[in-house]
């Protein structure tokens, strides 16, 4: 049988000396056999496979006393179980960091978007493809706008969707003819890549005009008043909700004066 000095053993399996050392005193990890006359721990070869089960429960978050229980009574149906449960959670963090990467994402293409833009006010458009979001429940009129966040916050915890997402709004059709922009009927999302959420209504594909302009959290009427001139102008009315979607907020701006603000209607 080939043995190991502790040195070699740590190199193979990646484990430092210290630790295995420790994992020895901890009854964790122990050599094969130590020589009586110079104390030197030596290992195996078919150790590595222990190691390198040691180091996955490490690295997935278990206690040295939850392995430690672990390996006093391992067998085939415990390791099984306690692999499972991990690969599950590890799933679980696997979807969260690509949904973390998704909001990087979105909030990486609406600053190059704003960068892109002419001299503000700016007006286009732009045909959209069917688009899938993450919808709010529907706010009545004067209705307590905290409180709608935070349902749309716990509909997100309970459908597992991270919730650093960038939320935006919408104004229906209704309050949008009327002038009362200043009414939300809707909290979304629109994801980068909508199957990594739990996407529950979308965007129908449309041509749509695209509306930019400065405008802070509390004031949006520059917007508007340029949105109802230029369609005033052209003999057009509103046809559908408006999506609105900040380029530029607070997360990417110090200074309010320099929130972008987009709005994206139907009009006919």
């Amino acid at each position: 049988m080939k043995y190991l000095k502790i040195s070699e053993f740590a190199h193979l399996t990646g484990i430092p000396r210290q630790n295995l050392i420790f994992y020895d005193k901890e009854n964790i990890l122990k050599p094969t056999f130590i020589d009586s006359k110079n104390n030197y721990r030596y290992y195996t070869l078919e150790q590595v496979d222990l190691a390198s089960a040691i180091i996955v429960l490490r690295e997935s978050g278990f206690s040295l006393e939850q392995i430690k229980n672990w390996n006093i009574h391992r067998t085939p149906k415990t390791m099984q179980n306690v692999f499972h449960q991990e690969a599950q959670e590890i799933n679980s963090k696997i979807k969260y960091l690509q949904q973390l990467q998704d909001v990087l994402m979105y909030r990486q293409k609406n600053i190059q978007e704003a960068k892109e833009l002419p001299t503000l006010p700016y007006i286009k458009t732009n045909i959209f493809p069917k688009t899938p979001i993450i919808l709010s429940k529907n706010i009545p009129d004067n209705d307590n706008y905290w409180l709608a966040f935070q349902n749309f916050i716990n509909y997100c915890k309970e459908n597992h969707i991270t919730t650093s997402i960038p939320i935006s709004s919408i104004i229906s059709k209704n309050n949008a003819e009327t002038h009362n922009y200043q009414n939300i009927s809707n909290f979304f999302y629109r994801p980068i890549n909508p199957t990594l959420f739990l996407t529950n209504s979308f965007i129908p594909k449309e041509q749509y005009l695209q509306v930019y302009h400065y405008a802070n959290y509390e004031d949006t009427s520059e917007i508007y008043t340029f949105l109802y001139h230029y369609l005033h102008q052209h003999h057009l009315l509103i046809d559908s909700n408006i999506y609105q979607e900040y380029l530029i907020d607070e997360a990417s701006s110090s200074s309010p004066k320099n929130y972008i603000l987009k709005l994206t209607l139907k009009a006919k």
